[in-house]
């Protein structure tokens, strides 16, 4: 189980709602608690008011996981280009005890699969809210090179 600091329920911009879902960090599960899809960031909260939030701009990639080969759950699936320490937090850049590269896988599997539909649409949604500002410049650099 993965130690979590407080948080508090979102009081405004909630797009989806989804009770009964187990969130999972690099494949470690955090427990059952409800998740929260806002416009400014995704939110899950356990029974116990311990969670952690997760800013759109640190989202790399979000799809929905069939495949149970991978993984033993249907699910929510995130590439955060962040890494999470086991409690939920940023990892420090210096330390190198975990010796490959990259961010932190995050699944969210909910009681009632049939909603991952409904999840994926609220965060597609809300991730158009935030859009990559570094990848939408360079596409306008290279707009305009292309025309000069």
């Amino acid at each position: 189980m993965v130690s979590l600091p407080q948080c508090t329920v979102p009081e405004e911009g909630i797009v989806h709602t989804e009770c009964h879902t187990e969130a999972y960090t690099n494949e470690r599960s955090c427990g059952s608690g409800t998740l929260y899809i806002t416009e400014s960031h995704v939110r899950w909260i356990n029974s116990e008011g311990n969670g952690f939030k997760l800013d759109y701009p640190s989202i790399s990639i979000h799809a929905i996981s069939r495949d149970t080969t991978t993984f033993p759950h249907e699910c929510l699936y995130m590439i955060l280009d962040v890494k999470l320490d086991a409690d939920g937090d940023p990892a420090d850049e210096g330390d190198e005890s975990d010796s490959d590269s990259g961010g932190t896988e995050v699944r969210f599997v909910p009681a009632e699969k049939q909603n991952l539909d409904a999840m994926y649409q609220a965060m597609c949604a809300c991730q158009e809210l935030h859009p990559d500002l570094t990848r939408t410049t360079l596409i306008m650099i290279s707009m305009v090179k292309s025309v000069c």
